[in-house]
Protein backbone atom coordinates (compact mmCIF):
# COMPACT_ATOMS: atom_id res chain seq x y z
CA UNK A 1 0.00 0.00 0.00
CA UNK A 2 3.17 2.23 0.47
CA UNK A 3 4.88 1.87 -2.70
CA UNK A 4 1.13 2.10 -4.71
CA UNK A 5 1.15 5.78 -2.60
CA UNK A 6 4.62 6.72 -3.06
CA UNK A 7 3.81 5.75 -6.68
CA UNK A 8 0.93 7.69 -7.18
CA UNK A 9 2.65 10.90 -5.55
CA UNK A 10 5.78 11.00 -7.84
CA UNK A 11 3.48 10.10 -10.98
CA UNK A 12 1.35 13.37 -10.03
CA UNK A 13 4.11 15.39 -9.34
CA UNK A 14 5.67 14.71 -12.46
CA UNK A 15 2.36 15.64 -14.49
CA UNK A 16 2.19 18.72 -12.45
CA UNK A 17 6.06 19.57 -13.56
CA UNK A 18 4.89 18.95 -17.20
CA UNK A 19 1.83 20.60 -16.90
CA UNK A 20 3.68 24.28 -15.44
CA UNK A 21 6.96 23.75 -18.17
CA UNK A 22 4.16 23.54 -21.27
CA UNK A 23 2.63 26.37 -19.61
CA UNK A 24 5.57 28.36 -19.10
CA UNK A 25 6.51 27.45 -23.07
CA UNK A 26 3.37 28.37 -24.10
CA UNK A 27 3.59 32.04 -22.52
CA UNK A 28 7.17 32.42 -23.89
CA UNK A 29 6.16 31.85 -27.29
CA UNK A 30 3.47 34.40 -26.44
CA UNK A 31 5.25 37.30 -25.36
CA UNK A 32 9.04 38.26 -26.40
CA UNK A 33 9.31 39.63 -22.59
CA UNK A 34 8.64 35.47 -21.72
CA UNK A 35 11.11 34.16 -23.83
CA UNK A 36 14.22 36.50 -22.39
CA UNK A 37 13.28 35.28 -18.98
CA UNK A 38 12.96 31.43 -20.03
CA UNK A 39 16.18 32.00 -21.95
CA UNK A 40 18.08 33.18 -19.24
CA UNK A 41 16.99 31.13 -16.51
CA UNK A 42 17.90 28.70 -18.64
CA UNK A 43 21.93 29.77 -19.46
CA UNK A 44 21.95 30.23 -15.75
CA UNK A 45 20.61 27.01 -15.12
CA UNK A 46 22.87 24.99 -18.09
CA UNK A 47 25.52 26.95 -17.82
CA UNK A 48 27.00 27.01 -14.80
CA UNK A 49 27.56 30.20 -14.20
CA UNK A 50 31.24 31.84 -15.09
CA UNK A 51 34.02 29.45 -15.44
CA UNK A 52 37.49 30.54 -16.17
CA UNK A 53 39.64 29.41 -18.74
CA UNK A 54 42.25 27.48 -16.81
CA UNK A 55 44.79 28.56 -19.11
CA UNK A 56 44.14 31.81 -18.00
CA UNK A 57 44.07 31.37 -15.05
CA UNK A 58 47.40 29.50 -14.39
CA UNK A 59 49.23 32.46 -16.77
CA UNK A 60 47.28 34.94 -14.35
CA UNK A 61 48.59 32.78 -11.22
CA UNK A 62 52.38 32.96 -12.79
CA UNK A 63 52.59 36.69 -13.02
CA UNK A 64 51.19 37.02 -9.74
CA UNK A 65 53.90 35.23 -8.24
CA UNK A 66 56.43 36.56 -10.51
CA UNK A 67 55.29 40.36 -9.42
CA UNK A 68 55.82 39.11 -6.13
CA UNK A 69 59.53 37.63 -6.58
CA UNK A 70 60.47 40.70 -8.04
CA UNK A 71 62.85 41.28 -10.69
CA UNK A 72 64.85 37.78 -9.91
CA UNK A 73 65.75 35.46 -12.50
CA UNK A 74 65.82 32.56 -10.37
CA UNK A 75 69.93 32.41 -10.43
CA UNK A 76 71.33 32.50 -6.90
CA UNK A 77 72.92 35.99 -6.19
CA UNK A 78 76.63 35.73 -6.81
CA UNK A 79 78.76 35.82 -3.73
CA UNK A 80 80.08 39.81 -3.03
CA UNK A 81 76.88 41.46 -4.54
CA UNK A 82 75.23 41.76 -1.14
Amino acid sequence: MKAIVFAVGWTLAALLLIAALYSLVRWARRDRRGATIVGSALVLLFGGGLVPDSSRQRTEEAREDKGKKGAESGDPPEPGSD
